[in-house]
């Protein structure tokens, strides 16, 4: 239409980092920005979700050779990913409060589309999953 400039602006990201999308590491590349400056923003889920399926699908795999450890290994990324979670909370000064201002504003750019904070709801489900089994 006759006002397609107007939206150059907003398609940039897309052209300088529209590739991040396709490999699904849009969560990661560019860094250091919020996940709103990024081309089609609200695919982080996507990204975090396939990183995660990746991880838990070798996480399956062990534990189809060997059940106990399919679950240590299962307990261990969970542990992990709770003490990188925690260790990085303290030391950036994230929060969750909106009123927080910066506090808030660094966790959404640092932590909020990051698989390392995400993983403790996935793999529980995927431990529970082996328990199950």
């Amino acid at each position: 239409g006759p006002f397609w400039y107007e939206w150059l602006a907003l398609l940039r990201p897309c052209h300088d980092y529209g590739w991040t999308n396709l490999l699904f590491v849009n969560n990661f590349v560019p860094f250091g920005i919020p996940t709103t400056a990024t081309c089609f923003y609200h695919s982080w889920y996507l990204a975090v979700d396939m990183q995660l399926f990746l991880l838990s699908s070798g996480l399956v795999f062990w534990h189809q050779a060997n059940p106990l450890h399919g679950k240590r290994a299962t307990a261990a990324f969970w542990l992990i990913s709770l003490g990188v979670s925690s260790y990085l909370a303290a030391t950036r000064h994230w929060s969750v409060n909106t009123f927080d201002g910066a506090a808030v504003a660094r966790y959404d750019v640092e932590a909020y589309a990051k698989p390392h904070v995400r993983a403790q709801s996935y793999l529980t489900g995927v431990f529970v999953a082996m328990l199950l089994s």
